[in-house]
């Protein structure tokens, strides 16, 4: 079942109060056409490319009338919940999507890799490129790609607040101690983080999540299956 995160925040948000005055709706009202948009989207524009559908169909996925298309898509942008550069798309939709899709492609990491290099970079233009294209430099390729890496880890990390990613860059640290090389490649971090992100999601308890990773840590058992072990167990012990 797909699934869109819910902010408290998102209640009296400049930019939703913005939308409400220019809609000339009440608060709720708001909020929900909101909500049934960004519900649409995952099915209809998963990758948040708006540039498929037109203006009447995109009004009628909240349940306006056709007619009202321009008049509400134009708000949308202008309160800044669709963006026009650098492409017609959903504004920040990686960061509302972005779970979903690591859970939902985790056997295909290139899908969702895809959006979320889109959101990064700022184009999907390669999408619509239908012209043969030239071979990339090898040298230079490497380097963008380790360039996107470095940038994905960071969007990883920024998911765990000041002392949770203390405490996860510890267990990638200790795992790196462990080579003989004392290091890791951005490509593996990348692993590892994604593991501890879908543990975390899994879990659906931050506190239960980050005892299994303080475990793996003081005991020296720095892998997800013991980080999954400690949270099943945390779950289905009985209390005192």
């Amino acid at each position: 079942m797909a699934w869109i995160e819910a902010h408290q925040k998102l209640d009296n948000h400049p930019k939703v109060l913005d939308l409400m005055n220019y809609m000339t709706w009440d608060l709720d009202t708001t909020i929900g056409k909101l909500f049934r948009f960004w519900w649409w989207c995952v099915d209809y524009a998963e990758d948040g490319d708006l540039r498929k559908h037109n203006d009447a169909r995109i009004a009628s996925a909240v349940g306006l009338n056709g007619c009202y298309g321009k008049e509400f898509v134009e708000n949308m942008v202008k309160s800044g919940w669709i963006d026009r550069n650098p492409y017609f798309r959903v504004h920040d939709w990686w960061d509302y999507i972005g779970k979903f899709l690591q859970i939902k492609y985790k056997q295909n990491p290139d899908k969702w890799r895809h959006v979320q290099n889109c959101y990064l970079n700022g184009s999907m233009n390669v999408i619509h490129n239908t012209t043969k294209p030239t071979i990339p430099n090898q040298h230079n390729q490497t380097k963008q790609d380790l360039n996107v890496l470095i940038q994905q880890n960071e969007v990883l990390l920024s998911q765990f607040d000041s002392i949770k990613r203390e405490r996860i860059e510890m267990y990638l640290k200790m795992i790196a101690l462990k080579n003989k090389s004392k290091t890791i490649s951005p490509g593996r971090i990348n692993t590892l983080l994604l593991e501890l992100v879908n543990s975390r999601s899994r879990c659906n308890n931050d506190a239960i999540f980050m005892q299994g990773v303080e475990a793996s840590i003081d005991r020296d058992a720095c892998c997800i299956g013991y980080i999954n072990a400690v949270i099943k167990n945390k779950k289905t012990e009985k209390p005192r």
